[in-house]
């Protein structure tokens, strides 16, 4: 695991294993990980279990039952997207910090049963013979790990029958949703550094990921940290660029607020990546707030040219005058992802 100011224990795969074991976003079944996985072919082993299982969607197909744990921003959005999706049935939401009030009107809202604990859903769902297909976990990153086991070890869904170590070992599926792998622009840089290898031998790899809108104080105080909130979408997206896994790894992190560094909470982090046998370097630059907007950036250095991937706007007009040169503001990143 990644820690401030140190190496990663012994090798740094096993850091990155624990990196991604607590910022496991989702379980899905077989089929509905297929779909997902088909938009980014190619991706590391250790980071989830591909299925060759896809089954393709009719009109008159059976409905995914998809469980939602969480009902926080994050969660909001999925549900809101899952709502959407014909192949997709909501067949719970979980969430032990709602009143009865707010589990009401969630059901309402989203057509589905609310619970206050997974075992609730799991027991309520088992009695009235609804199969879960899979479980979309959207809370803080804390409660990834634990939630993860739980469900993994048979609180909601049969199919799903062990937890993480576990995972690779049966082929039960768990997928981690790493967002770049799902962005055009980074699919596109892949694809260029990767497939046609057009810039030649990579030299060097620098990514900047910092937050916008800021989350607020009371969600940091308890919410998950640089490394394993920002930090795990560029290792991951940077280790497969690379072809490898990082042997030295420098991490530091700190935090530009008195209230946050007396909990001892970090809102801004660097980290130093160095892979074995290509030499490649990678630095990072994280931080929890961007006043300008989602700035999300990466720049790859190669031995005939470079590769970079800038921020979108909210539209691509510039206007230039005696005064100066002006762009619009950047998108948040509820509007990029």
């Amino acid at each position: 695991m990644l820690t401030s100011s140190g190496h990663v224990k012994n090798e740094a795969a096993e850091g990155l294993y624990d990196v991604r074991r607590h910022n496991a976003e989702c379980l899905m079944s077989s089929s509905l990980l297929a779909r997902a996985s088909s938009r980014f072919p190619r991706s590391l082993a250790a980071a989830s279990a591909w299925s060759s299982r896809a089954r393709p969607f009719a009109s008159d197909a059976k409905r995914l039952n998809l469980a939602v744990l969480g009902t926080g921003r994050m969660s909001r959005i999925r549900l809101t997207g899952v709502q959407s999706d014909p192949r997709i049935s909501i067949a719970a939401v979980v969430d032990a910090g709602l009143t009865a009030e707010q589990r009401a009107e969630l059901s309402s809202q989203y057509g589905t049963q609310c619970f206050s604990s997974v075992a609730q859903a799991g027991e309520s769902l088992a009695q009235q013979g609804t199969a879960i297909d899979g479980v979309w976990i959207a809370t803080p990153t804390p409660a990834h790990l634990e939630l993860v086991t739980e469900c993994a070890q048979g609180g909601l869904g049969r199919e799903i029958d062990a937890a993480y170590d576990e995972c690779l070992k049966s082929q039960v599926q768990l997928f981690c949703s790493f967002q770049r792998r799902f962005d055009p622009s980074y699919a596109a840089l892949r694809a260029e550094c990767v497939d046609k290898q057009s810039i030649g031998k990579l030299q060097s790899i620098h990514t900047v990921f910092r937050d916008h809108p800021c989350q607020p104080v009371e969600f940091l105080k308890t919410g998950g940290d640089p490394f394993h909130d920002l930090a795990v979408h560029d290792i991951d997206y940077v280790c497969d660029l690379v072809g490898e896994y990082p042997t030295k790894v420098y991490a530091h992190g700190t935090s530009l607020s008195t209230e946050l560094r007396e909990l001892i909470v970090m809102n801004k982090a660097s980290v130093w990546l160095e892979f074995p046998t290509t030499g490649v370097v990678c630095t990072m630059d994280l931080s929890r707030s961007a006043e300008y907007g989602y700035d999300q950036r990466i720049e790859v250095a190669g031995e005939r040219g470079m590769l970079q991937v800038l921020n979108p706007s909210r539209t691509a007009m510039v206007q230039s005058t005696k005064a100066g040169i002006a762009a619009d503001t950047l998108l948040h990143s509820m509007q990029c992802y």
